[in-house]
């Protein structure tokens, strides 16, 4: 009888999340840094007299906690906890959102008669459009200014000319709505304004937002936190690297919940978050996890 091989774990490969209706792949990651699964178990000691020993030891619950620190931040994660999740393809000519009246003015921004009928792409200054949020404000019956709400993608195409700390981009003199007239100085924006059908009269100190997508090869995502949301339960494949001797393992969880998807932002260095995953028992197939090594 020969001395066995030895069983080394070392690294790790990739985490592929699994639907457990189909066996279709939500997704895959790889940029990964260490996962780690709890398997300890309540012990329940019976300890009595001067033994300083416990006379009998039973086990209650074992914890089930799967931790995965990621580099890489993929949409499925969100998914799978039970927010909503956005998807749009890849655009060569940018989008702008309908504007969103804030609030409810007398005479709002946004309005097909008497205020601004909507917001489009200026196709000849697409490359100036810029990601991000923006805000629309009525400074009189038929003007208004324009604030970013962020200026991070302010460098595409033309220079977003931020004026002072409130992120204003248009000063006075402001930009004039006019009836069923485009407005085009947000050049630098690569936006323009169409004013309503009618005599334009918006209410002073009204206000709209509206979102920017520029000209993009890799698509746009948006993720929603919902009220209450409800994790999907799925299937969970963790596969370590590969080792020098051929060695592969691999462990599947057949029935786990992703608890929650950890953000943050640091200075200058690329964010990693602690995905917490809860492992649970698999009736059908009768285990929570298994785990399986090919030595060569």
């Amino acid at each position: 009888m020969a001395v066995s091989n030895i069983y080394t774990i070392f690294g790790i490969h990739q985490m592929t999340a699994i639907s457990r209706a189909d066996g279709t792949i939500y997704g895959t990651l790889k940029a990964l840094g260490d996962a780690t699964f709890d398997t300890s178990r309540e012990s329940i000691k019976l300890y009595g007299g001067s033994n300083p020993f416990p006379w009998n030891t039973q086990y209650g619950n074992i914890s089930g906690d799967l931790s995965l620190i990621v580099r890489e931040f993929k949409p499925f994660l969100w998914t799978l906890t039970g927010n909503t999740v956005t998807s749009t393809a890849a655009s060569a000519t940018g989008t702008v959102t309908t504007l969103t009246n804030i609030g409810s003015p007398a005479a709002p921004v946004m309005h097909g008669t008497t205020g601004i009928a909507s917001v489009a792409v200026t196709s000849g200054n697409k490359a100036n459009l810029k990601a991000g949020r923006y805000l629309v404000k009525a400074e009189s019956a038929t003007t208004v200014s324009v604030f970013a709400y962020t200026d991070v993608d302010g460098g595409a195409g033309a220079a977003l000319p931020v004026l002072n700390d409130t992120n204003l981009l248009t000063d006075s003199p402001y930009l004039t709505i006019t009836t069923g007239a485009a407005v085009t100085t947000l050049a630098n924006l690569g936006i323009q304004f169409v004013g309503g059908s009618g005599t334009i009269g918006m209410t002073v100190g009204a206000t709209a937002y509206f979102d920017i997508t520029p000209v993009n090869t890799g698509g746009s995502t948006s993720i929603t936190d919902n009220a209450n949301p409800v994790p999907i339960a799925c299937s969970i494949v963790i596969a370590g690297q590969k080792q020098t001797n051929g060695t592969v393992d691999i462990t599947r969880f057949p029935n786990c919940t992703i608890d929650s998807v950890p953000q943050g932002y640091g200075e200058k260095k690329f964010t990693e978050g602690d995905v917490k995953i809860s492992v649970n028992y698999d009736a059908v197939l009768g285990y929570s996890w298994q785990k399986d090594w090919v030595v060569r």
